[in-house]
């Protein structure tokens, strides 16, 4: 009897995670982004990564630090595993930030924009997210 084969198709774009993950481990790579399998939710540094984001988006729009701050208490709860991303810790960046920031020496024209770029002389991608683009004032 011949062992039924299944077709394993291989990603046509690449970000930053799938190169990380092949650059650490190939396995892993294999398991996430060949086969499609992964964690019950997402990372818990990427998910804090992701809110903390979400609270400068709106200070970068409003300059309210307390609107900010609502935004992470809105979005994020502690995990008992992770001592290192807790609100406590969140609201601390954010109020660092607000204070280093008060009067940024840049305005934000856009924030998270996606990208595609073709890899040459492949049918392949490399795609990604630019967080912000910036214009710094004249001093």
């Amino acid at each position: 009897m011949l062992k039924e084969e299944k077709s394993v198709i291989e990603p046509k774009a690449y970000d930053y995670t799938a190169l990380s993950d092949f650059t650490c481990c190939k396995y892993k790579y294999f398991l996430r982004h060949v086969l499609g399998l992964v964690g019950i939710r997402p990372p818990i540094a990427a998910d804090f990564g992701r809110v903390i984001h979400m609270c400068l988006d709106e200070w970068y729009k409003s300059f309210d630090i307390d609107k900010a701050i609502a935004i992470l208490k809105a979005n994020w709860k502690d995990f008992p595993e992770d001592e290192k991303r807790t609100l406590a810790v969140g609201e601390k960046i954010l109020r660092l930030y607000n204070e280093k920031y008060k009067d940024p020496p840049f305005k934000v024209l856009k924030s998270e924009i996606s990208f595609e770029l073709p890899i040459p002389d492949t049918d392949k991608s490399l795609m990604g997210r630019i967080d912000k683009v910036i214009e710094w004032h004249e001093n």
